[in-house]
């Protein structure tokens, strides 16, 4: 029989310090996300805000050109509105 301590529950200095750059790995993965998220974030939210400034302004999908004497087609790039 083996004297080192090996049984259920007793980790290895080893399988703790794998433990640790496992959770070391994962938080720095986490914390690399979250300047993403929030560019992501406020990109959607100023789309959002642009897009209630305008109000009921009718604006061409593909460029933005304002449609109210056009309303059929855009006199900007041509795009059926």
């Amino acid at each position: 029989m083996q004297s080192d301590a090996t049984g259920p529950g007793k980790a290895t200095r080893a399988a703790r310090n794998v433990m640790k750059a496992l959770e070391t790995t994962c938080l720095v993965l986490f914390l690399a996300q979250l300047p993403t998220w929030l560019v992501v974030g406020l990109w959607l939210w100023r789309r959002q805000e642009r897009a209630a400034r305008r109000g009921d302004v009718p604006t061409c999908a593909c460029c933005g050109y304002d449609l109210r004497a056009t309303p059929d087609r855009c006199p900007e790039c041509g795009a059926p509105a």
